[in-house]
């Protein structure tokens, strides 16, 4: 039992530490909130955060000040975007569970709900934008019926493949 609930606790500390890093926190803001949650957890963590990585060691607090890390976790990850409202969602949830006021397991399902990337319809707006920028330039080019229509439909295919 001691085992699983070490566990789910690492694995709450590693999911919020990929979660930051992906909507684009600063290293130093992303190691701090590693560090507050873990010792809210029970543990002394330490932490790196790089670009395209966050290493953490997680030392168990009631192992005593000399105890070495039972596990050292390394994260490899994809560079981050700066997302602000995911970024805020992120914070708001590592935040209610260092004051006490979340549980880390229903805190963990918060953040595996807090998705990335658009909304449908900003997606679709996105992607829309694309047909109409390059029927657009077709026009500019003075382009006839049959071009932007070629065009619009060139610009959305391209839209869909960035998708």
């Amino acid at each position: 039992m001691m085992q699983v609930d070490f566990e789910n606790r690492v694995h709450f500390i590693a999911e919020l530490a990929r979660r930051l890093h992906q909507y684009g926190t600063s290293a130093p803001r992303l190691e701090n909130a590693i560090d507050n949650v873990a010792r809210r957890l029970g543990f002394a963590c330490n932490s790196l955060a790089t670009p395209t990585s966050v290493i953490i060691s997680f030392v168990v607090l009631d192992e005593g000040p000399d105890a070495l890390p039972r596990l050292t976790q390394v994260i490899r990850l994809a560079p981050g975007e700066v997302n602000l409202r995911r970024l805020v969602e992120v914070d708001a949830i590592a935040e209610k569970v260092i004051d006490g006021s979340l549980d880390m397991r229903v805190g963990l399902i918060e953040l595996r709900a807090v998705q990335s990337g658009l909304s449908r319809r900003a997606e679709l707006m996105r992607i829309l934008s694309f047909g109409l920028a390059s029927a657009t330039v077709a026009a500019l080019f003075r382009g006839v019926v049959a071009d932007l229509a070629v065009a619009a439909g060139l610009g959305l295919l391209i839209g869909l493949l960035s998708s």
